[in-house]
Parts: structure tokens; sequence; C-alpha cells
């Protein structure tokens, strides 16, 4: 039976601007030199107890895998401009006047619970609208608790914060052109630079149409398989958010991300279909190629991958090419592709012929992705 399986890696990517908050998303408060983060704070009042993480850098970023215990705040924007952090049904709140407690509040109606972000050298200034004289910091030493510390409080005990956001991992591999397929089962928001597009089959044969679905900045559903344009060789980090979002584009899209159980190709359309892997041809031109003979059911090998999968209703083709700046290209420039190398023929138009080479009349044919003249 087909299922989606598609469990996004996820991670808390350390953020150092305000341009990079996103409502809706997730966050963790952590304090890098101590290594840990805020776990759970009372209903009433209270210095929390800090986690504990062990860091990684991956990539070449700073990362923090999954920490259980640690509070992941959902954040939301108010109309006064601020900013309220959200723990499951609670928000959280600073102490008026000079107590340094934080707690949790179920509203977010007032000034303890609605906080100014400001960043500096890759620490965080989270301070409450109750009080302006105070930001969140880390108190070392014998405390060792996250508090609404004076701005005023000096010595090395006392420790600056971050703010680690919720992300997973979008890869365009420089063996695509600025292509890659994508689909998880979180919503995120479309990453600056990258475009998520649906697909379709083209009016000329072997070519796809692509339409711009989410463009940057956009709030993509969960399930959402999708082709992405970027920068060749960059690794994305779409902001993973806490809500469901709904569909924002409804049109057709043959982009497909179900697999079984053992990692196969398994279209959930409810009609037969042709499956396709995005690939380069010969020409080093992107698009979508058979995975397998006859576009029969493939492997996928990462949960993130997405595929191509076109009714049998359609002319069959053995791949499509990106449509890509009005270039209008067909199938006599496709090449070979890994699992096509099955002796197939096809005429330009895509037909794939019935009989062996030597019984067809004279002309140019497509021999496992080759252009052949008899």
């Amino acid at each position: 039976a087909a299922s989606f399986n598609i469990a996004a890696p996820t991670y808390y990517k350390k953020i150092t601007s305000t341009d990079e908050l996103a409502a809706g998303a997730t966050y963790l408060i952590v304090c890098e030199e101590e290594n840990c983060a805020i776990g759970s704070i009372s209903s009433s009042k209270g210095q929390p107890t800090p986690i504990t993480y062990t860091a990684n850098n991956e990539k070449g970023i700073n990362i923090i895998s999954d920490i259980a215990q640690a509070a992941e705040y959902l954040l939301e924007r108010n109309p006064d401009g601020s900013l309220s952090l959200k723990n499951g049904t609670s928000y959280l709140k600073a102490s008026s006047g000079s107590n340094t407690d934080l707690a949790n509040n179920t509203t977010a109606n007032t000034n303890n619970e609605k906080w100014t972000f400001a960043f500096n050298d890759g620490n965080v200034e989270l301070v409450s609208k109750v009080s302006t004289s105070r930001h969140l910091i880390y108190r070392a030493g014998t405390s060792n608790v996250f508090g609404n510390y004076g701005k005023s409080s000096t010595g090395a005990e006392y420790k600056n914060v971050q703010l680690y956001q919720k992300v997973t991992d979008l890869a365009i591999s420089t063996l695509t052109n600025g292509y890659a397929t994508f689909v998880t089962d979180v919503p995120y928001v479309m990453p600056k630079g990258a475009c998520g597009y649906a697909v379709t089959v083209a009016p000329h044969v072997g070519v796809i149409t692509k339409t711009e679905a989410y463009t940057e900045g956009s709030q993509v559903p969960a399930q959402t398989a999708l082709l992405i344009g970027g920068a060749s060789g960059t690794n994305y980090y779409p902001v993973v958010l806490k809500e469901n979002v709904a569909a924002s584009y409804n049109g057709e899209n043959y982009m497909e991300g179900a697999r079984t159980a053992g990692g196969l190709t398994s279209s959930l359309r409810g009609v037969d279909v042709y499956y396709y892997k995005l690939a380069l041809n010969d020409d080093s031109k992107p698009g979508f190629y058979y995975g397998k003979a006859d576009g029969e059911a493939f492997q996928l090998t990462k949960p993130t991958t997405a595929y191509l999968a076109v009714p049998k209703n359609i002319t069959p083709v053995n791949g499509y090419l990106i449509d890509f700046e009005g270039e209008t290209t067909g199938i006599d420039s496709i090449g070979q592709t890994d699992g096509n190398a099955n002796g197939a023929i096809y005429n330009l138009n895509g037909i794939r012929m019935a009989q062996p080479l030597r019984n067809l009349p004279k002309g140019v044919y497509i021999v496992n992705g080759k252009k052949v003249i008899k």
C-alpha cells in the first residue's frame, strides 16, 4: 500500500537577524556558551531549569538536533509590532518590576507576554514590553538559570542567549543545473531565492510546463510535491511551520511524493502512470527521465525526493525536458539515463515504436535515449 513515508529531517538552526524571524515557526532559546536551552517553566513563576544539549556543526552552519524536554516556542506577531512566544497553550511571560522570574501565561494580551527582538554579534536580545530595562539572559555560576535580568547586570556569570529556528533540509545539487524535487511531511516556508513549481506536460511532446505554485516566502502545505528552482549547489534550510497550512495552489500538478513501505514510487492519482525522476540528459539539460525501464516504479533513496507521475493516457515518452525561460526543445535531445537502456525506440513525436529498428521506415529515431538515423 502507498503512503508518504517521508519523515523529513529537522534541525534547529541558529539565526542572527530579524529578517529570519517567521511567524508560525518554532524556536529554541539557548545559551551556546553553556550548551543549554530553556526547559519547562512554571505556570506561575520561576527560573527554568536549563536542558543541556550536544552542539554540532553540519554543512558549515550551527545546528542542534532535537532536544528532549526543551521548550519549543511558536512565534506570533502582535498588531503593535511586538512578538509573542507560545509553548503549547501558554505564552512566555516576564514578571513586572524588578522580579527576574519568567512564567507561562495562557493569555497574550498584556505587555508581560510581548517581546521585542534585536540581534548583535549572533546573540539575541529579548526585551519584554513590561520592563524594557531588563532582558532575557542566562546566569551561570551557582545559579545556572535563565531569567529576566537587568541590562545593567554585569560579570562573567551573565551569558548572552541565542535563538535557534526549526528547519528542514533542501539541497539543490550542482548535477541538476539549479533544480531539485522536494516533498516533506511538515509545512514550511519557501526559502528566499527558491521557487516551488507545479509540473504538467507541455503541448510540445517531451517537454514539461512548470508553473510558479509557491514563490519565496510562501507557506507550503505538508506533503506537497514540487519541482524546486534555485541556486545550483546551494543548501537551503526551509523554516518548519508549527501549524498546518492550507494549499494556496490548486491547479494541476503531476509531481508526487508517495511511496511504498519499501521506498518504491507509488502514485496516489488513482490511474496508471509512468514514473520519471529528475536528472540531466547527455546534453546536460535538466529534465525528468525514466528511473526504470518503461516508466515502471523505481526506488527512492532519499525521504524528501519527489518524482513526476504522468498518466498513461498521455502519449508516452522516455523523458521530458524542463521548459525554462521560454526554451522550446523536445525529445530529440533526450539522452540516456539510468534504467533506460532497454532498447525502447521512439519517433521524434515521442511515440514508442512496436517494431524493431530494422523493420521501420527510413528516418530519425530515439534508441536508448540516443538519436539514431536509419
